[in-house]
């Protein structure tokens, strides 16, 4: 049977009477502990609407998806130069 026992500082989510998570909140933080494995799952989070909010992961993969690293460059020139960009497809700057 599970239970949930609410206490002055946190929520208790019990199971076969002994603690599987916790739920501990202060003036704006709220903190999660799970059982002894130390791990605790936080589902159901919207996609963020302000800087502040937290992210879901599939937010954060559809967001990243696509993109590709590229190792760094370094140059130097001492002379004018015209640099160009893309050129593997052909492309150029100044157009």
């Amino acid at each position: 049977m599970s239970t949930s026992v609410l206490n002055t500082t946190s929520l208790n989510f019990l199971s076969s009477g002994s603690t599987q998570a916790k739920v501990t909140a202060s003036a704006d933080t709220f903190t999660f502990e799970g059982t002894s494995s130390g791990t605790c799952v936080l589902s159901g989070i919207s996609n963020p609407v302000t800087g502040t909010d937290g992210a879901n992961k599939q937010y954060v993969d559809d967001l990243s998806a696509g993109v590709q690293w590229k190792a760094p460059v370094v140059a130097a020139s001492t002379a004018a130069v015209t640099l160009a960009s893309n050129v593997e497809n052909g492309d150029s700057y100044p157009p």
